[in-house]
């Protein structure tokens, strides 16, 4: 029998989007699944609709197991998840993606043929919520990279597809084995889980990319991402990020160089987020911290200065923005 591949798939009012996801469940190759769908207090008809695809996914020959939860965000029913999951493959994917027929069977292959590798990526498609029209691309092809500090930087920079989680997979064992026992996770709202899921097996067993387009992801116009914040919440939440990311720290099964390593990174990234937050809200609160700080750091480089500059004098970010837009038109 192949192995048996486990997704955790969180979901809350999520009715609009769940045919898509669910027929790209059944449309799948790969012939061993356990689906654990977790409905996170949802008001809509998500558990109606859950409840009549899981029929049709047990008919398939697929293990379906259903939660309900009251609403408490998407990591806490990754928890519920990561509680029961049992496939020797490991993924988390949002009711609102949804996948090619090929993309399991896709992964596990990658995994079965390269044993020593706890995480593989693909490549994922941006999609619009509306007619599903391609809008972007997220993730380069070609790149192989196992556990590198490099790795660890990319990820901090955003610059990784593990933020689409749709396109990654994991080896339970290796996973198990990275993360905290007992399996969980923490549970703010304001960020995603990925951070805390992909970082502890990135920094103990390597990472590989493959080109295969493994995964669409959708972009809401009206989701939180897109939803204006207020100056001091885009501060709560990047509050919240480092706090979550040093606590990751903590827990990573490493020695004391990388780890030390590891907590300037999130020092150096949290300051050049919040001189990003500065610099978009045209404030300067907290700026002389920060810029102290980065200096103990070490990176307070041309870049950061020039920023610094745009903060302090409005009218220098006014400037450089107007001779931009006069270069792009």
């Amino acid at each position: 029998m192949p192995k048996l591949v486990s997704i955790i798939t969180p979901c809350y009012n999520g009715e609009k989007y769940l045919t898509r996801y669910f027929e790209s469940i059944l449309s799948q190759t790969y012939p061993n699944v356990e689906l654990i769908f977790v409905n996170d207090g949802s008001t809509d008809g998500t558990e109606k609709m859950a409840i009549e695809y899981g029929e049709k996914i047990i008919a398939k020959g697929y293990k379906f197991v259903y939660f309900y939860q009251k609403n408490a965000g998407q990591s806490a029913a990754i928890n519920q998840g990561l509680k029961v999951f049992s496939g020797e493959y490991l993924n988390w994917t949002d009711s609102d993606n949804y996948l090619p027929a090929h993309s399991i069977e896709t992964r596990v292959t990658f995994l079965d043929n390269h044993p020593e590798a706890g995480l593989v990526i693909g490549r994922s498609a941006v999609v619009d919520d509306v007619d599903y029209n391609q809008i972007g691309l997220i993730q380069e092809t070609g790149l192989n990279r196992t556990r590198t500090r490099q790795l660890a930087e990319d990820f901090l920079k955003g610059q990784m597809s593990c933020t689409c989680c749709c396109s990654t997979m994991v080896r339970s064992s290796m996973f198990r084995d990275a993360m905290p026992d007992p399996l969980q996770i923490e549970t703010p709202r304001e960020i995603g889980q990925n951070y805390q899921l992909f970082f502890p097996i990135m920094f103990k067993y390597p990472t590989y990319y493959i080109p295969d387009m493994l995964g669409y992801y959708i972009v809401h116009q009206d989701s939180h991402s897109h939803t204006r914040k207020t100056f001091e919440q885009k501060l709560h939440i990047q509050d919240v990020a480092t706090e979550t990311l040093s606590s990751i720290t903590g827990r990573l099964k490493v020695d004391e160089n990388e780890r030390d390593w590891f907590k300037a990174k999130i020092a150096e990234y949290d300051c050049k987020n919040r001189l990003d937050i500065l610099q978009h809200y045209q404030e300067t609160k907290h700026l002389s911290e920060i810029v102290q700080k980065m200096k103990q750091l070490g990176c307070y480089d041309s870049t950061a200065k020039k920023m610094v500059l745009k903060i302090r004098y409005p009218f220098i970010k006014r400037l450089a923005d107007f001779v931009w837009s006069k270069k792009n038109k």
